[in-house]
């Protein structure tokens, strides 16, 4: 049974990029995609980070397969942005995967309005993460690329799916010291055309089956599934075909705004901007990172025209955009 209704999850989206919905599979519909899963990687899976993967490249998973007719035309998995079904199935298995986003953010924010469906991902876990291993994140950062939050952990359920913004600053399984000492060794390797990416990422894989033949108990492999609602490539092309576009302009902050408006004392900008934040906010979210304020196009425009001048062109270039408000 699906807890969380749209507007939540797009709430929770909007604020922390990513929302999370339990009990949206079954327990015999995580069975059987754990033996599919399995089945699919012992074939046609290739190593990454220690484990195995199956994506859109090399040795896809058919679209015929029963695993991949089930998912990409579940409506339970449709986007909330428009109800667009997923196109892309990415398969994983005991891999480590370190800080990351799959989008690098704007830095230190930009302005959007609305987030298509493509800028999503779905992941499900086919085993329970209520502590670490499964999907951490650092809740914001999908609007800053370092947000000032601590890292938070989800704790996930077999049967749990998590949507999170492509921006989002994730992290699955953190590599051990061992596994860091690997990595660094591969990289410098690497680095001097010694070992190329199949055989970094075979080296990887081959000291995580060392690892696991040491250990104690053989622990049930860690199989997670993610979901793309557009191509891999086709993500980057919008991304930055949308980036370079009047819909989504860099930012402007505060302090530099002020010193180009001739402000005695720049500092002074922010009790303006804090008097004038309904107004302000008509035009978008007032972002305001570790620095001061950062304002989108409109609002710089707004808070020019608050102050009279006319040295406002200068800030933003030209052509200058409309003063329209949106939804943000």
């Amino acid at each position: 049974m699906i807890s969380m209704t749209g507007t939540d999850m797009k709430r929770a989206l909007k604020q922390n990029g990513y929302a999370l919905v339990r009990d949206v599979f079954s327990a015999e519909e995580i069975a059987r995609m754990r033996r599919q899963v399995i089945a699919v990687l012992a074939t046609n899976g290739r190593p990454l980070s220690g484990g195995l993967c199956n994506g859109p490249g090399e040795k896809p998973l058919p679209r015929e397969s029963d695993l991949a007719r089930r998912l990409l035309n579940d409506v339970r998995l449709a986007s909330h942005c428009g109800g667009e079904f997923p196109c892309e199935i990415h398969l994983h298995a005991d891999t480590w995967n370190n800080w990351h986003s799959d989008l690098e953010p704007p830095s230190p924010t930009a302005v959007f309005s609305g987030v298509p469906a493509w800028m999503y991902k779905v992941a499900i876990f086919l085993q329970d993460h209520p502590d670490r291993g499964g999907l951490s994140v650092i809740p914001g950062s999908h609007k800053v690329g370092y947000a000032p939050c601590a890292p938070a952990h989800i704790g996930t359920r077999a049967g749990d799916i998590v949507v999170f913004d492509l921006r989002l600053r994730h992290a699955g399984r953190i590599p051990n010291l061992a596994e860091r000492f690997i990595e660094t060794l591969a990289f410098g390797l690497q680095r001097g055309r010694l070992l190329s990416e199949t055989d970094r990422q075979r080296l990887f894989r081959l000291f995580r089956k060392l690892e696991q033949s040491l250990q104690q108990a053989a622990a049930a492999e860690r199989l997670a599934i993610f979901l793309n609602y557009a191509p891999l490539h086709e993500i980057n092309r919008r991304y930055v075909a949308l980036r370079a576009s009047d819909s989504w302009l860099d930012p402007v902050e505060d302090i530099r705004l002020a010193e180009a408006l001739g402000f005695e004392k720049p500092l002074s900008i922010r009790r303006l901007i804090k008097r004038r934040t309904n107004e302000l906010e008509r035009y978008g979210t007032l972002w305001r990172g570790r620095s001061g304020y950062w304002l989108n196009q409109s609002q710089t425009l707004l808070l020019c025209s608050m102050v009279k001048t006319s040295r406002d062109s200068s800030i933003i270039g030209s052509p200058l955009p409309r003063l329209m408000p949106h939804d943000a």
